[in-house]
Formats: C-alpha cells, structure tokens, sequence
C-alpha cells in the first residue's frame, strides 16, 4: 500500500484533523470538475502512485440480470493480470498469493440494503486464489465472523453503494465489522473508518482489492430503489482501497448526476476517504496520482 511521508502539524488534535480532512474530501469533489474541464480523464498519472484496472464486459450480466459466472472470472483474470502485468493468469495471481498464506475473502453480505457482493465475483476471486495454487483448507470465505488474527492476507471483495451514514461504502467500508462495536464509527461521514485497517491483525495484510461494480447502488436509502441501481458490468482491481474508493466514489457521483441529470452531491459526504489518506496514510485519494487503466465495454463508462 502507498504510504505518505506527510504528518498532521504540531499541535492539531484528531477533531482538528478530521474537520480538516473533511473539508478536503468537499474540495476533493470540486476538484474532479475542474480536473474534467481540462482534461477529459481526471485518472491519468504519468507517475502514478497506485494503478486501478476497470473491467467491462456487456456479457457479465443476462436476462433478468442474472450474472454470467464464466465471463466475470474472465473479467477478474484480466484485470489482475493488468493490474501485476503478467500475461499468464496463474503468474498474475502468484504475484498476490502464497500458497502457505492463510487468505481470508472478506465480501459484503450487507443483507439490509440488499446490495451484497454477488457470490460470482466471490467464486472467482477464490478461483484465482487456487490458480496460485493456494489450497481450499487455507481460504475462509466470510463477511460477518471473519478474524483477520486468523489470516496472513485478506482480500477485500466489496460491492459499491451509496449509503446514509458514510455517503458511500466499498473497500474501506468493508473492514467495519472487523472491529467488535461497529456503531462506534457511524457518525457522519465514518471519519475513523481508516483507523481499523492500522491495527496489528489486520495492518498490511490487505493482498488484492476488488470491487464488483455489476450493479452498483448509486441512490438514496436506507432502503433499496431499484431506480437507482445500475447495470454497469464491471470489476475493479487494485491494491491501494483508498484509491480504489476515489476511483469508485468518482463512479457512484457520475451515476446521480446522470440520473437527475444535473449535480446530486451524496450526504453525508464521505469524510472517511480523505481521512483514509491524509491521516491513517492507506494510500492515495489524489486523483492526479491515480492511473485507470480501462478493459472491454466502453459505453457508458463515465470515468
């Protein structure tokens, strides 16, 4: 993961920062418009701290939505062998995985908002895990009860989603229910969210992010509006989950402000991912420091 050299300034408390941050994540957004106004693709460093691959397929999804297995793990195998740059897939996923690692997949049931990772994203990234001949024995698959003491390296299988306590979920999300008290981070924006991913149990463990954006959630809630779902058929890949999320929170604002058709800001807004970057140093929310790198299906691509 990126790591920066930067630290809050003497003398500034953890509200101050957070406050501080928080402003930065507002100036964040008003950023990428004016990035979009010069440039066509905010995501396009030529020195890129963290490198995202985004994956489309118009197949991943069929009649009635259902998910096309075999074309998703097609998808996944793509994206990591982008993302490591290795041409074969099974060198692409030893790159990320040990055979005597102990890997937990940590997904998102999130049963509430009925916007779970689809199982097809989850069986693939254990497919790939096996490609690096990593045994069945040594993969715990869970959401809720997964304990990362348990695992030398977790990947972190996240849908995306709009939500009303931190303004969006995905990568950095996910890990919330690694702490006992979950509650204990939902004020607004989730500022500390950052804080879970700096414990011993789970510091540096985190080998692959992967976000399954077939159909994102990019509306109000707490409860689903099918209105507000998309069809967009992708996977993303990564390793940074704090740009992994920049890249994903760009995604989920493009969607409201296509659906209304005119600026739809999410609330709260996600004080959480500056935070993530500038005061728990998870990786880089800086759009100009990101490269997206894009496979397949263009139309409607957004970002």
């Amino acid at each position: 993961m990126a790591h920066h050299d930067h630290d809050p300034e003497p003398g500034l408390t953890r509200r101050d920062f957070l406050r501080q941050t928080g402003f930065a994540a507002l100036a964040g957004l008003a950023g990428w418009r004016a990035l979009e106004a010069a440039a066509p693709a905010p995501f396009t460093a030529a020195k890129p701290l963290a490198t995202v691959v985004l994956v489309r397929d118009d197949k991943a999804l069929g009649a009635e939505g259902a998910v096309n297995a075999q074309v998703v793990a097609r998808m996944l195998n793509d994206g990591v062998r982008a993302l490591t740059g290795k041409q074969d897939d099974a060198a692409a996923w030893s790159q990320l995985a040990r055979a005597e690692d102990r890997f937990g997949i940590k997904f998102s049931r999130c049963g509430w908002m009925r916007v779970p990772t689809h199982q097809e994203v989850i069986d693939a990234v254990a497919a790939g895990l096996h490609l690096a001949s990593v045994p069945k024995e040594r993969i715990s698959v869970m959401d809720y009860g997964l304990k990362p003491t348990d695992c030398t390296a977790l990947i972190n299988v996240s849908s995306l989603k709009a939500r009303p306590l931190t303004g969006f979920a995905a990568a950095i999300k996910n890990y919330i229910n690694f702490d006992p008290k979950p509650e204990a981070f939902h004020d607004a924006g989730c500022q500390r969210l950052g804080e879970i991913w700096t414990r011993p149990e789970v510091k540096g463990k985190a080998r692959l992010i992967v976000l399954d954006l077939l159909t994102p959630y990019f509306g109000t809630g707490p409860q689903i509006d099918p209105r507000y779902q998309a069809d967009y058929r992708g996977v993303l890949v990564a390793t940074d989950p704090v740009a992994a999320d920049t890249v994903a929170l760009h995604l989920c604002q493009k969607l409201r402000d296509q659906h209304k058709k005119k600026p739809w800001p999410l609330s709260p807004p996600p004080l959480f991912l500056a935070a993530a970057d500038k005061e728990y140093r998870l990786g880089t929310s800086d759009p100009a420091k990101i490269k997206l790198v894009w496979l397949g299906w263009e139309k409607g691509r957004l970002v």
